[in-house]
């Protein structure tokens, strides 16, 4: 298993092939949770993409997330 070090590493070189780029990480267990600043476009059914839909104090929020390289990236929805 890769270590966190060299995913996070992987997951930026292929961010930034599509002009996006990590705004923060954390660690839960195992895996990295990885925010990211939104890629160009809207996800396609065929990018494997999880919408996560919340809502919290009558605010309704939408996050993309998918795993990449061993982490999970995610996003907000742009509106």
């Amino acid at each position: 298993m890769m270590n966190m070090f060299d995913a996070m590493n992987s997951v930026r070189y292929q961010l930034r092939a599509v002009g996006s780029d990590i705004l923060s990480a954390r660690r839960y267990r195992l895996r990295p949770f990885i925010k990211i600043i939104p890629p160009a476009g809207q996800p396609t059914a065929s990018d494997a993409v999880t919408t996560i839909t919340l809502y919290y104090q009558g605010q309704r929020r939408q996050v993309y997330a998918k795993p990449l390289s061993g982490c999970l990236v995610y996003w907000d929805a742009q509106d």
